[in-house]
């Protein structure tokens, strides 16, 4: 990949104390039964859960019991990354450092689910024969950032996430993980359901303009110093 420049913003810190809530996907028809689905984050994590704790599980982007992103369980250790949902589960096989940013990105095409880091393939299972893919389900209030079930609050910064209804490619997750330039167009043209930057300017607006708003719950702040690519 060819660099071109660093992009330089500002990010959401929860620190276990917020995230946010996107009511307007709750009941939406147009989610409740996706062909297929991929789920990006760039996330920093500053600590992870103890075993203690909900149990160990840190939430980072999803709908509980349906299709969640989340680092934790009492199946896994705390800094591996598991999706969960709908009968399909994945345990990364990488273990996540704190103080480090990572692209993360989970696709499924119902037929074999696949999870990313920074654009590698980390994992893969079949997800033939599992049940629908809805992003509209109402289960724990529905589709959250940074936490699910009231109590799985993550503690780290997340810098820009995306949902589709389609499957990315490896080569379409690295090109564009920064920024997307014109994400009505991408809405229009390449299935992007919604797409949330959540930094200072922007915080949780839905960039698509499908109306998607995810509202912060608690005092979310936004730290500079988030630059993208990451050069770790």
């Amino acid at each position: 990949m060819i660099l071109k420049g660093v992009i330089h913003t500002t990010g959401s810190d929860f620190n276990q104390n917020s995230c946010y809530h996107v009511p307007s996907m709750m009941n939406s028809s147009a989610l409740a039964d996706l062909d297929a689905c991929t789920i990006e984050i760039r996330v920093k994590m500053d600590n992870f859960r103890s075993a203690r704790e909900t149990p160990g599980i840190a939430t980072l982007i999803g709908v509980e019991e349906t299709f969640l992103l989340r680092f934790g369980d009492v199946s896994c250790d705390k800094n591996q990354l598991q999706l969960a949902g709908r009968g399909v589960s994945i345990t990364s096989k990488t273990h996540f450092e704190t103080d480090r940013w990572y692209h993360i990105a989970v696709v499924d095409d119902r037929t074999t689910a696949r999870l990313y880091v920074d654009g590698e393939l980390d994992t893969e299972v079949s997800s033939s024969g599992k049940s629908a893919i809805n992003l509209g389900d109402t289960w724990q209030d529905g589709f959250w950032i940074g936490d699910s079930c009231g109590n799985r609050k993550m503690d780290g910064t997340v810098s820009e996430a995306r949902v589709w209804n389609r499957a990315l490619s490896p080569v379409e997750m690295t090109n564009n993980q920064c920024i997307i330039t014109d994400p009505a167009a991408a809405a229009k043209n390449d299935k992007l359901i919604a797409y949330w930057r959540l930094d200072k300017d922007n915080k949780g607006a839905d960039l698509t303009g499908n109306g998607y708003t995810a509202v912060a719950s608690g005092s979310v702040s936004y730290v500079a110093g988030v630059d993208c690519p990451y050069l770790q």
